[in-house]
């Protein structure tokens, strides 16, 4: 019999599955998917905003779509604090989109000298 510390012995689990909002059970084992990276947010919210329905930051189908897309990257969802920033930050750059957009297409003059003459 060898008498080994179980400490010395001991690795650091993780778990094999784990469970996102939408109640589904994925694969978490390290060749499943990497860490959601800082170089990962730029991109991640560009492309989450234009799938944006609601100005609502909180909405289940917005959690649902970001959900599916890092699945289908096999990027693990960043931990909670950071995923409301994130899809807060979603659906402000779609605001601040449809806002510009809006603008764009307004066809009332924009200067100030010109107020009058159009009321």
């Amino acid at each position: 019999m060898s008498s080994r510390c179980p400490s010395a012995s001991a690795k650091v689990r993780r778990p094999l599955a784990t469970r996102d909002t939408s109640g589904q059970w994925w694969n978490a084992s390290p060749n499943a998917a990497r860490a959601f990276r800082v170089a990962d947010e730029a991109p991640f919210v560009t492309w989450l905003s234009s799938r944006v329905t609601a100005s609502n930051s909180q909405s289940v189908a917005l959690k649902a779509t970001a959900y599916d897309h890092l699945r289908a990257q096999r990027i693990e969802p960043p931990l909670t604090g950071r995923w409301h920033r994130l899809l807060a930050a979603a659906v402000r750059l779609r605001e601040r989109g449809l806002v510009k957009d809006t603008a764009a297409q307004m066809s009332l003059p924009l200067s100030i000298s010109s107020l009058p003459r159009a009321l």
